[in-house]
């Protein structure tokens, strides 16, 4: 969770790309979290509670082929009307192989939508 995406404007300016539809995305649940300490305060007592909310799924390779690594671009919408967006890599799937993923968003997230998977 060091690698908490901050909430945006939702001004995308990312170059479009070719999304692998041959890998899904399954058992997505989204959780809050009391535990996220913000990078580079590892080691303060922390003086406040903030909450994150955390994604989990799983992705798996129905491609036919080994990938080296896999992409998930997720948007998201706080509970507050900001949209967020964030990416999470798994590494190396071989075909028909899943593996878990995980993202966290500082903040109540109360949707969220997967994008492009590369």
């Amino acid at each position: 969770m060091g690698q908490v995406s901050r909430v945006v404007s939702g001004n995308d300016t990312s170059k479009p790309s070719k999304s692998l539809a041959c890998v899904e995305t399954y058992a997505v649940t989204l959780g809050n979290s009391e535990f996220y300490v913000p990078e580079g305060q590892q080691f303060s007592p922390r003086k406040t509670v903030e909450v994150s909310t955390v994604l989990n799924g799983m992705v798996r390779n129905d491609c036919g082929e080994p990938l080296r690594s896999v992409t998930i671009h997720i948007n998201v919408l706080g509970d507050d009307g900001k949209r967020g967006e964030g990416s999470v890599t798994v590494s190396e799937l071989g075909p028909g192989e899943a593996k878990p993923f995980s993202k966290a968003w500082m903040g109540r997230v109360a949707s969220y939508e997967i994008g492009r998977i590369q």
